[in-house]
């Protein structure tokens, strides 16, 4: 690589002999524009970084490593959106989830609230099962498919159930 340097034209050993341009390249959501300053680790080391710009409208840096193995495909849009659908049921009335079905469990009414290692209320309810038997489910492990019976069913038996319901 040549570099000026007081009006001279110097040789110069690039930190990263391999490089490949990326710019114009597409990865996921994201657009490469132009090659950012390298992001430089507490050990020292570089990391070859990219300037790039989202379907959503935001410029962002990403390492060369994540785009090119699709750890990264967009500027963190994608999964904003997914939190916030998981995240709106908090705001709803517990009436909103009363007689509600999930899997095989069937929301009684809502108890008292559950609190998390790090100190969080988590809403909880009383489900009634098919078999008869009560459970009670933080409505984040109902509204994700985590639990879907008092633990009655398998997860082969909810498939073959589903199966049948369809």
């Amino acid at each position: 690589m040549l570099q000026a340097f007081n009006g001279v034209l110097v040789m110069v050993k690039s930190p990263h002999p391999s490089l490949v341009d990326l710019t114009g390249q597409r990865f996921g959501k994201l657009t490469v524009i132009k090659r950012a300053d390298d992001i430089v680790t507490k050990s020292g080391k570089k990391l070859v970084a990219w300037v790039c710009k989202c379907d959503c409208g935001k410029k962002c840096v990403i390492r060369s490593t994540n785009l090119k193995s699709g750890n990264t495909t967009s500027c963190g849009c994608v999964a904003k959106k997914i939190r916030r659908t998981k995240r709106d049921t908090p705001n709803k009335n517990a009436e909103d989830f009363i007689g509600r079905q999930f899997g095989v469990l069937t929301i009684e009414k809502e108890i008292k609230p559950y609190r998390d290692p790090k100190g969080n209320k988590r809403r909880r309810f009383r489900c009634k099962c098919y078999c008869g038997k009560y459970k009670d489910v933080r409505i984040d492990e109902l509204t994700n498919g985590f639990v879907v019976s008092c633990g009655c069913l398998s997860a082969r038996d909810f498939e073959r159930l589903k199966e049948i319901v369809r």
